[in-house]
């Protein structure tokens, strides 16, 4: 069937069927576009995260985030930076920081420096060189070919 007009879109199970013969054309056709539209000046609700970044590992780019959270070493009840007042939320925080630090050596015997680590001071010193290039009034393509530089000797060592 050549004619566009002569198929149906069965949006429950992404089919798509041609309404001449009952054919199923295509099956399990995922939507990818946004979840919400967003119009000027509005937030953006759709839950997709920001691209990946070049500068950062694998692991980092693909990493999950808890509301917020804030790196703290140390997992559970008495880790760095818990607080028995906050409970359960903190607990999962650690937990999860702890958790995505090292889940990048998960399987390595080779005793490198943890990715996780790495990602860590390159994002740290990523913030420095931006305040600075603020503060000096750097062009933006100056402190992204320092934050370049820095990552590739980050990376090497």
């Amino acid at each position: 069937n050549n004619d566009q007009s002569g198929f149906v879109m069965d949006r429950k199970n992404g089919d798509l069927i041609c309404t001449t013969c009952g054919t199923v054309a295509t099956e399990s056709l995922m939507h990818e576009g946004s979840q919400f539209r967003k119009f000027e000046g509005e937030e953006d609700r759709n839950h997709h995260g920001d691209a990946p970044n070049p500068l950062y590992s694998n692991a980092h780019n693909m990493s999950t985030t808890l509301g917020g959270m804030s790196f703290q070493t140390g997992a559970g009840i008495g880790g760095f930076g818990s607080q028995r007042k906050q409970g359960m939320e903190n607990i999962l925080r650690n937990a999860h920081a702890y958790t995505e630090m090292n889940i990048s050596q998960f399987g390595k015997s080779e005793k490198k420096t943890r990715i996780g680590y790495k990602d860590r001071q390159k994002k740290d010193a990523f913030v420095q060189m931006t305040h600075v290039g603020d503060a000096l009034g750097l062009h933006e393509a100056v402190v992204q070919r320092a934050k370049e530089l820095f990552a590739g000797f980050r990376d090497d060592r």
